[in-house]
């Protein structure tokens, strides 16, 4: 019986360690937040108390507030650093003095949730509104290999090689992070699709990140 006892507590010692870890890790897709309600981006509408002049919507009487975001799916790699993310941006161009030649602008899909009150909002069109979490210039033929094959998989390294050096940026929403977030709501009509019929309403929810 002492001898069962003392091989139950080794176990639970040594596996301890592991079961701390993979909490850590989940706590990486912001899964303690997983309890909250999710709701679209259209359903900001009855969660906001309305919106100021810039079409901020207004949350417990701020424009601005303390957001954590959640991702059910797996979390992305960024194209440059290779940073798990929820989200990124990123840049290229030739840069002189006077002018910036682009190479390319990609973004990756909306396909997490920041915290709003509380609830979980679907982002739609994500804005980064921070300097860039990374920055970097190479010569031609100095590039590092992973970058010159993130150049070639988007598509980018014929523009990036036909001049002598190109910058690299990069923005990453990390899902272990919480950021300051404001909403702006903005709307469009289109004409009618018949030519008596009303036109068409469309609402667009911006989520400035800083």
């Amino acid at each position: 019986m002492e001898r069962l006892m003392f091989t139950t507590m080794v176990l639970l010692l040594l596996t301890a360690p592991t079961f701390l870890f993979c909490s850590a890790r989940g706590g990486d897709k912001g899964e303690g937040l997983s309890s909250l309600p999710r709701i679209p981006p259209e359903g900001l509408d009855e969660l906001a108390e309305g919106e100021d002049f810039d079409e901020a919507l207004i949350f417990d009487g701020k424009t601005e507030f303390l957001t954590a975001l959640y991702k059910e799916s797996e979390l992305l790699k960024a194209p440059f650093s290779g940073r798990e993310c929820a989200f990124w941006h990123i840049e290229a161009y030739y840069q002189t003095p006077g002018t910036n030649y682009h190479i390319g602008t990609k973004l990756a899909d909306e396909d997490f949730y920041a915290r709003v009150l509380d609830k979980l909002v679907s982002v739609e069109q994500a804005v980064v509104d921070f300097p860039p979490t990374l920055k970097e210039t190479y010569k031609v033929g100095e590039e590092p290999e992973n970058i010159r094959e993130a150049l070639v998989a988007l598509g980018w390294w014929g523009a990036a090689k036909s001049y002598p050096e190109f910058t690299v940026y990069e923005w990453v929403l990390l899902p272990d992070k919480e950021y300051t977030l404001t909403i702006y709501r903005t709307g469009s009509a289109l004409p009618p699709e018949e030519p008596e019929g009303e036109p068409i309403y469309e609402t667009y929810y911006h989520f400035y990140f800083k």
